[in-house]
């Protein structure tokens, strides 16, 4: 057994948390694939056809939560792994890629459908994080670090074996080997659910309401419609957005204001609908203010924001050139979960992950059960056309203007400013 070796650390009432991480366990049994190779699910089976090869030195496997996982090699920013549960013959293929905007590896469950590109985890789920859900477990992180990177430049051939998922576009394909969960934990404290739901919602208003890529049009059969009329009442700012654009009906008419979209305003001369992109804007950002606020006020009122210290810290490592510092927190009711705080190379700091450390990870590589922490985890940078409505941003360095850097509103969470007071 490897394990990676840690001080004991205390919950509230003094109790030993834990003394270690089992790191992994090595395997040596990937020749029995080929003894129940009729018995493997067709993806694998594909894979095996297709991009076998990649295997070809794998003969070390590494077990983690009773899950084992045999890596390929790395071809560019991606790696596969064969995987397989204790007592299963089944194996299952599944697929990590280095994020771009995150700049980390990541879980890659499939294909949309509609051919747009990486499935970021169960998307149609209610509880689906566009950023969070396919965050890797450290330990499996660490792993794939390890994996030598391949001399070829041959891609592989994912598209022939990772399922495709989705409602739009061509029909689905191995749905029944898509197995990706978004189940969360549930809180204990009732505080502590109130926050995460509020955060949760900002995350819905940001992807919904600020993502010119959501929808087509401005009606009550799209998302920013339905936003809009139906799903703006939890607070007295987003109330707002529906008279807004109920304003703009009134102005030019139901059939029209369906055709409306984010991109057809933004390219208007039209002072009418300039007007309502302006207003549009406005609420949105006062929105994003002063629910930062409020959560910032909620999350000191519930004991969530976490004592940043030596005694509280569970440990450290990199993904790549971001620092992820890993700390204990308990609630009054006895929720524990880590807060895994990230700074990178150009001084940004922000929550890459919220985890309970009692849940084991799944094929994945993810935790089985996540902790949506809704708009509080996310990464310094973010495409431009999911930006729209965010109080604080600036272009990126990137040489198409792709990317915004979005930091300048995180660092405003109070969980933010704590960590950077104790990196101080």
């Amino acid at each position: 057994m490897s394990e990676l070796l840690i001080k004991p650390k205390l919950d509230s009432v003094g109790e030993v948390i834990e003394t270690k991480i089992d790191f992994f366990k090595e395997i040596h049994e990937l020749q029995d694939i080929e003894e129940r190779y009729e018995k493997q699910p067709e993806g694998v089976r594909r894979v095996l056809t297709v991009d076998g090869n990649a295997f070809g030195s794998c003969d070390t496997g590494y077990e983690i939560d009773g899950i084992t996982f045999y890596f390929s090699e790395k071809r560019g920013n991606e790696i596969l792994a064969l995987v397989k549960s204790k007592g299963q013959e089944e194996y299952v293929i599944r697929a990590f890629r280095m994020s771009e905007s995150d700049r980390q590896w990541k879980a890659c469950p499939g294909y949309r459908t509609n051919s747009s590109g990486y499935l970021k985890g169960d998307e149609g789920h209610p509880s689906h994080h566009y950023v969070q859900s396919s965050k890797l477990d450290r330990r499996l992180y660490e792993l794939i670090q390890m994996q030598p990177q391949a001399s070829s430049e041959e891609k592989f051939k994912k598209g022939m074996y990772l399922p495709r998922i989705g409602k739009n576009g061509n029909p689905p394909e191995r749905e029944e080997e898509f197995e990706f969960s978004e189940e969360n934990v549930e809180f204990k404290s009732d505080k502590w659910k109130e926050v995460q739901n509020i955060l949760q919602f900002m995350l819905q208003m940001q992807t919904i309401l600020g993502n010119e890529n959501s929808s087509k049009g401005i009606s009550s059969k799209e998302p920013i419609g339905h936003f809009c009329l139906h799903y703006a009442e939890e607070f007295e700012e987003t109330k707002k957005i529906k008279a807004v654009y109920e304003e703009l009906i009134s102005v030019i008419g139901e059939e029209e204001a369906k055709k409306i979209s984010l991109e057809v305003l933004k390219d208007s001369k039209e002072s009418r609908l300039k007007d309502f992109l302006d207003s549009y804007e406005t609420t949105l950002r006062t929105f994003f203010t002063l629910s930062q606020q409020l959560v910032n006020e909620k999350m000191l009122k519930s004991n969530m924001v976490p004592e940043f210290s030596e005694a509280t810290k569970r440990g450290e490592y990199m993904k790549g050139k971001i620092k992820i510092e890993e700390f204990n927190h308990v609630s009054p009711e006895g929720d524990h979960i880590v807060f895994a705080m990230a700074s990178d190379e150009r001084g940004r700091v922000y929550v890459d992950n919220v985890f309970d450390p009692s849940v084991p990870i799944d094929s994945y590589g993810t935790p089985s059960l996540k902790c949506n922490m809704g708009i509080l985890v996310y990464k310094p940078i973010d495409y431009t056309a999911q930006t729209f409505g965010l109080p604080i941003v600036k272009f990126g360095n990137d040489w198409m203007n792709r990317y915004k850097d979005v930091s300048s509103y995180w660092k405003n969470f109070e969980v933010v400013k704590r960590y950077k007071d104790f990196l101080k």
